[in-house]
């Protein structure tokens, strides 16, 4: 896969403030950004960890270390899944 450089300027006066070196900045903006394309269904976990340059279990740890969730199902999507969770256990005993 090939990459994209892209750039961008940022006051040095900000890393100064975040006291941090543009190298950390760079992982610090890396890791945000993927972690909002995750978020809004732009990327996948895989893609999303490969971006920040995490393992996906590493990227899950971020994810659980800033508060947001692993995984984004609406009321609707879990209670299906409630839902097939109890047809297949019901499923189950009548083959028993």
């Amino acid at each position: 896969m090939n990459n994209v450089k892209i750039e961008i300027e940022v006051p040095e006066e900000l890393l100064i403030n975040l006291k941090q070196s543009d190298e950390e900045f760079k992982k610090d903006i890396k890791l945000t950004m993927a972690i909002e394309l995750y978020k809004k269904g732009k990327l996948s976990l895989g893609k999303a960890a490969e971006l920040s340059g995490f393992t996906k279990i590493g990227f899950i740890d971020m994810l659980n270390y800033r508060g947001e969730p692993v995984f984004n199902y609406t009321e609707n999507e879990i209670n299906s899944e409630i839902q097939n969770i109890r047809n297949l256990s019901i499923s189950k005993e009548v083959d028993n």
